[in-house]
C-alpha cells in the first residue's frame, strides 16, 4: 500500500509528465502568429531545464534543447515561415505530415472513437488525428492520473495512456521521427519530432513498469 508520501510523489510525476505532453503539443499545434510560436519555444526552454528532476525516470533533453537553440536564433517571422514550410499541408508537400490519418477515413474514425471512449473533446480548428491533438489527449490522461483518488483509479489512467500511445501516438511519432532525423540538425521542428520520439519511448517504458504487478511483500 502506498503511504501518503508516495501518493504525493506519484501526483507530482503525473503532473510533470502532463506538462511535457502539453509542451510538445504546443510546439506542434498551429500558432496564432510568429510571436506566439517563439513563446512556445521559450516556454519549452524553461520547462526542459526543470522537469527532468521531477520525473520518475531519466530523460535526456539534449535533442530538445538543440531544437530550441535553433529556434531561438530565428526571429518570429522566420520561425513561422519555416513552420509553414515544414508542417503545413498547403502549397508544396510538407516534410512532416502531422495528421495520422492523412486521407485515411477509417483511421480518422478510429481516433474519433478513441476520443469518445476517453471523454476527450479535441481543441477547435484541428483535425482529430493531428499529432498536437493526440498529445493534448495524453496531457489530459496524465492530469486525470494525478487526480486519481485510489491506486486502482491511477492504474486505469495509466492503462488508457499506454493503450492510446500504442494504438495511435507512438506509430505516428516514430514514423515522423524517422523522416525528421536527417533534418534534425538544420530544422527546429525536425528536432522537436526526434525529441518527442525519444520522450514517448522512455515514457512508455516507464508506464509498462508502473503497471506491472508489484511483488508480494
Amino acid at each position: 500500500m502506498l503511504i501518503p508520501h508516495d501518493l504525493i510523489r506519484e501526483t507530482l510525476h503525473a503532473l510533470t509528465r502532463s506538462a511535457v505532453y502539453g509542451m510538445f503539443s504546443g510546439l506542434l499545434a498551429p500558432p496564432a502568429d510568429g510571436v506566439a510560436l517563439a513563446n512556445h519555444f521559450e516556454q519549452a526552454y524553461n520547462l526542459a531545464g526543470t522537469v527532468p528532476a521531477r520525473l520518475p525516470f531519466a530523460w535526456g533533453t539534449s535533442s530538445l534543447m538543440a531544437a530550441i537553440g535553433m529556434a531561438r536564433e530565428l526571429d518570429p517571422a522566420q520561425l513561422l515561415r519555416l513552420r509553414t514550410l515544414r508542417l503545413e499541408p498547403s502549397g508544396e508537400a510538407p516534410n512532416f505530415v502531422l495528421a495520422e490519418a492523412a486521407g485515411d477515413a477509417l483511421a480518422a474514425q478510429r481516433i474519433v472513437r478513441a476520443h469518445e471512449r476517453l471523454g476527450f473533446t479535441a481543441p477547435p480548428g484541428l483535425p482529430a488525428d493531428h499529432l498536437a491533438v493526440q498529445l493534448a489527449l495524453l496531457r489530459l490522461l496524465s492530469e486525470r492520473e494525478a487526480d486519481a483518488e485510489s491506486p486502482d483509479a491511477r492504474l486505469e489512467q495509466r492503462r488508457h495512456q499506454a493503450e492510446f500511445i500504442d494504438r495511435h501516438a507512438a506509430p505516428r511519432v516514430d514514423a515522423l521521427a524517422a523522416e525528421a532525423a536527417p533534418w534534425a540538425g538544420r530544422c527546429p521542428f525536425a528536432g522537436v519530432l526526434v525529441a518527442l520520439a525519444q520522450w514517448m519511448q522512455r515514457d512508455r517504458r516507464w508506464l509498462a513498469a508502473a503497471m506491472a504487478p508489484k511483488p508480494a511483500a
